[in-house]
């Protein structure tokens, strides 16, 4: 949770590390995926790339669409109703999908994600 006292870029730096950790953990679930390729099919489970680090919310995503995603470092894939719009935007939103994909801002939010982004 933020403090009384943290700024706003205080706080868009804690957000930002807080995804770029999730991220970290659904590309370990990525490369699982890709070394049981005859064990998985089309689709996996990562968990919501939000800012709360409480969040334990699960997404199933096609692994394609997973793929497309994290080439853009400041793209996310999110549960609805995740979102900050004081740190992102949304990009992708449909209505019968169980995740958004969301676009950090320019500035600290997306300078961080490009940092921390893993190897791909």
């Amino acid at each position: 949770m933020s403090g009384p006292q943290e700024t706003v870029e205080e706080r868009q730096a804690r957000l930002g590390l807080n995804e770029a950790l999730f991220r970290v953990v659904n590309e370990q679930i990525s490369e699982l995926n890709e070394r049981f390729e005859g064990v998985t099919d089309d689709e996996f489970e990562i968990v919501c790339e939000c800012g709360d680090l409480t969040c334990v919310q699960q997404i199933v995503i096609p692994t394609a669409e997973y793929a497309r995603v994290r080439t853009h470092p400041s793209m996310f894939v999110l549960s609805p109703g995740h979102e900050d719009a004081t740190v992102e935007a949304v990009v992708q939103d449909d209505r019968d999908s169980a995740y958004l994909v969301v676009r950090k801002h320019p500035g600290v939010p997306t300078d961080l994600a490009a940092e921390e982004a893993p190897d791909s």
